[in-house]
């Protein structure tokens, strides 16, 4: 009989533990639950921790409003680009909501930090090496404003996307001159000093 009564007695003590320990966890995960969503204007709203909104990648993340982003599809090789470099870029761009494409360079020269190009791509290539690729996502405050551009095809207020890929960095005042006025146009003017000096000699 005493057997049977310890028996008896070691389960009412399983189930007593048992019953204590729901009425500790549960309560616990109902309110983690209510904590992690809120209601707004009628909507259940999930609202992430923060370590999960630490860990989230801005450029998966990227919505319009969102800050500029970029990802790196290839790391170059040497040193990084530094302020006031002057960079040769192939790029192509597109309108970030549907990805229709907006325009291509396969040279473009300009100097780092230097204003000639939008802030959202002067930007966006920073850090990045020789031979590496990229791709940026622009927000409208970084590229054109309310203005858009490219005759149409950039409309007001729209965010980017550019495929980057960086071909050389230079310095000196010849790389310079390109970038402030353009390969073709500098060489048109080394070619129009030559034919003034020849006809100054004939």
């Amino acid at each position: 009989i005493l057997r049977r009564d310890r028996i008896v007695l070691d389960n009412i003590i399983k189930q007593m533990k048992l019953i204590q320990f729901l009425c500790i966890i549960l309560p616990c995960a109902a309110f983690q639950s209510l904590a992690a969503t809120r209601s707004f204007g009628g909507r259940r709203v999930v609202l992430q921790s923060s370590a999960e909104a630490a860990a989230e990648d801005p450029f998966d993340a990227y919505r319009p409003g969102s800050a500029l982003a970029w990802r790196d599809t290839k790391i170059g090789e040497g040193d990084l680009v530094q302020e006031g470099d002057i960079l040769t870029v192939a790029y192509t761009g597109y309108l970030w909501r549907n990805k229709e494409e907006f325009g291509q360079n396969e040279g473009l020269v300009f100097k780092l930090g230097g204003g000639n190009v939008m802030p959202g791509f002067d930007e966006g290539v920073r850090g990045m090496k020789v031979g590496g690729k990229r791709t940026l996502r622009v927000p409208p405050e970084l590229a054109y404003k309310e203005k858009g551009a490219g005759n149409g095809k950039i409309p007001p207020n729209a965010d980017l996307e550019i495929d980057v890929e960086l071909k050389s960095v230079s310095n000196g005042p010849i790389a310079a001159a390109i970038a402030a006025v353009g390969k073709t146009r500098l060489i048109g003017f080394a070619i129009l000093i030559v034919l003034s000096g020849l006809v100054n000699m004939i």
